[in-house]
């Protein structure tokens, strides 16, 4: 019963990173660690065993692949640079600072206490829309001219 409860939690810990990587925007440019390892599995069964497996009769070998593959598709990610990890960083600095401007500034709250997360907020989001505006190759006005294309609430539909 007990070797049944832990099969299952290593089961549900593996679909949960798996899960995380199923979606990968329909694009097909990468597969989810579990694809690579049946991939893998199917390619050569015995050596996939052998490979992977470390029980006695080599029975978890999918399992630790998984995980395996999932760890290294992690390292790559934080190779890239995690702008939520950058943010606090960088608002950690500001805080240190000057504490008393940092929390007028970023603080909204009756007592603004909140200032530290807003702060991570704000700056991850202006941190990941330069690194699409890096990636597509713009300069930050998403090709918008400074009209009002619409938004001022105006009815802008035919005459009635």
């Amino acid at each position: 019963m007990t070797k049944w409860v832990i099969a299952l939690l290593a089961a549900g810990a593996l679909v949960v990173p798996a899960a995380a990587y199923a979606d990968d925007g329909g694009q097909g440019k990468t597969k989810s660690p579990a694809q690579q390892c049946r991939d893998e599995r199917s390619a050569n069964a015995s050596g996939f065993k052998e490979k992977y497996g470390d029980n006695h009769n080599k029975s978890n070998a999918f399992g630790k692949c998984v995980s395996q593959k999932a760890k290294e598709h992690e390292d790559e990610d934080d190779n890239d640079g995690d702008n939520r990890d950058n943010a606090a960083k960088l608002c950690h600095a500001e805080r240190s600072a000057d504490s008393a401007a940092f929390t007028e500034k970023y603080g909204t709250n009756h007592n603004k206490r909140n200032a530290f997360g807003k702060c991570v907020s704000k700056t991850a989001h202006s941190l990941n829309k330069s690194d699409q505006d890096d990636d597509n190759g713009q300069s930050g006005d998403h090709g918008q001219s400074g009209e009002d294309h619409g938004k001022s609430g105006e009815n802008h539909g035919p005459p009635s």
